[in-house]
Protein backbone atom coordinates (compact mmCIF):
# COMPACT_ATOMS: atom_id res chain seq x y z
CA UNK A 1 0.00 0.00 0.00
CA UNK A 2 0.98 3.41 -1.00
CA UNK A 3 1.10 6.55 1.72
CA UNK A 4 -0.96 8.10 -0.47
CA UNK A 5 -4.40 5.06 -0.03
CA UNK A 6 -2.98 5.37 3.62
CA UNK A 7 -3.58 9.04 3.33
CA UNK A 8 -6.41 8.41 1.30
CA UNK A 9 -8.28 6.25 3.75
CA UNK A 10 -7.45 8.13 6.66
CA UNK A 11 -9.31 11.30 5.07
CA UNK A 12 -11.76 9.38 3.64
CA UNK A 13 -12.25 8.21 7.54
CA UNK A 14 -12.06 11.25 9.73
CA UNK A 15 -15.22 10.74 10.28
CA UNK A 16 -16.17 6.90 11.10
CA UNK A 17 -16.89 4.99 8.10
CA UNK A 18 -18.46 1.30 7.42
CA UNK A 19 -15.41 -1.56 6.04
CA UNK A 20 -18.21 -0.66 2.41
CA UNK A 21 -17.80 2.70 2.34
CA UNK A 22 -13.67 2.31 2.03
CA UNK A 23 -14.39 -0.29 -0.39
CA UNK A 24 -16.24 2.14 -2.68
CA UNK A 25 -13.95 4.55 -2.19
CA UNK A 26 -10.75 2.32 -3.35
CA UNK A 27 -12.40 0.65 -6.17
CA UNK A 28 -12.80 -2.73 -4.29
CA UNK A 29 -14.96 -5.54 -4.06
CA UNK A 30 -13.94 -8.16 -1.96
CA UNK A 31 -14.01 -7.59 1.24
CA UNK A 32 -11.29 -10.16 2.00
CA UNK A 33 -8.06 -8.16 -0.10
CA UNK A 34 -10.15 -4.94 1.50
CA UNK A 35 -9.40 -6.54 5.12
CA UNK A 36 -5.90 -7.96 4.31
CA UNK A 37 -4.34 -5.33 2.29
CA UNK A 38 -6.17 -2.20 3.75
CA UNK A 39 -7.89 -2.05 7.07
CA UNK A 40 -5.51 -4.52 8.91
CA UNK A 41 -2.05 -2.86 8.03
CA UNK A 42 -3.75 0.31 8.67
CA UNK A 43 -4.92 -0.50 11.94
CA UNK A 44 -1.30 -2.01 12.89
CA UNK A 45 0.54 1.11 12.24
CA UNK A 46 -2.51 2.90 14.11
CA UNK A 47 -3.26 5.06 11.33
CA UNK A 48 -7.26 3.46 11.56
CA UNK A 49 -9.30 2.30 14.46
CA UNK A 50 -12.22 0.13 14.85
CA UNK A 51 -15.27 2.24 16.73
CA UNK A 52 -16.05 -1.32 18.44
CA UNK A 53 -13.10 -2.85 19.31
CA UNK A 54 -13.94 -5.79 21.00
CA UNK A 55 -16.51 -6.82 18.54
CA UNK A 56 -14.49 -6.73 15.20
CA UNK A 57 -17.37 -8.33 12.92
CA UNK A 58 -20.15 -6.11 14.31
CA UNK A 59 -22.62 -5.41 11.26
CA UNK A 60 -22.55 -1.45 12.67
CA UNK A 61 -18.49 -1.67 12.99
CA UNK A 62 -16.98 1.50 11.41
CA UNK A 63 -13.22 3.01 11.02
CA UNK A 64 -11.99 5.99 12.44
CA UNK A 65 -8.36 7.95 11.54
CA UNK A 66 -6.30 8.11 14.95
CA UNK A 67 -4.20 10.76 15.79
CA UNK A 68 -1.15 8.94 13.59
CA UNK A 69 -3.66 9.06 10.50
CA UNK A 70 -4.28 12.55 11.42
CA UNK A 71 -0.78 13.54 11.02
CA UNK A 72 -0.16 11.64 7.89
CA UNK A 73 -3.10 14.19 6.33
CA UNK A 74 -0.81 16.82 7.20
CA UNK A 75 1.77 15.94 5.58
CA UNK A 76 0.15 14.54 2.26
CA UNK A 77 -2.58 17.03 2.87
CA UNK A 78 -4.95 14.22 0.73
CA UNK A 79 -9.02 15.75 0.76
CA UNK A 80 -11.69 13.24 1.71
CA UNK A 81 -13.18 13.19 -2.09
CA UNK A 82 -9.80 12.56 -4.09
CA UNK A 83 -10.09 8.98 -5.18
CA UNK A 84 -7.83 6.56 -6.57
CA UNK A 85 -9.84 5.42 -9.25
CA UNK A 86 -9.34 6.31 -12.55
CA UNK A 87 -11.86 8.35 -14.54
CA UNK A 88 -13.10 6.51 -17.22
CA UNK A 89 -11.82 7.58 -21.12
CA UNK A 90 -13.71 9.59 -23.21
CA UNK A 91 -15.56 7.56 -26.04
CA UNK A 92 -13.38 7.54 -28.79
CA UNK A 93 -10.09 7.71 -27.19
CA UNK A 94 -7.67 4.77 -27.03
CA UNK A 95 -5.71 4.51 -23.32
Amino acid sequence: MTPHVAAQVAALCREPQPAKAIMAELGLKSWETCQANYLAPLMAMHILERTIPGKPRSRIQRYRTTEAGLAILRTHQVSPTSSSRKAPMPRGTRG
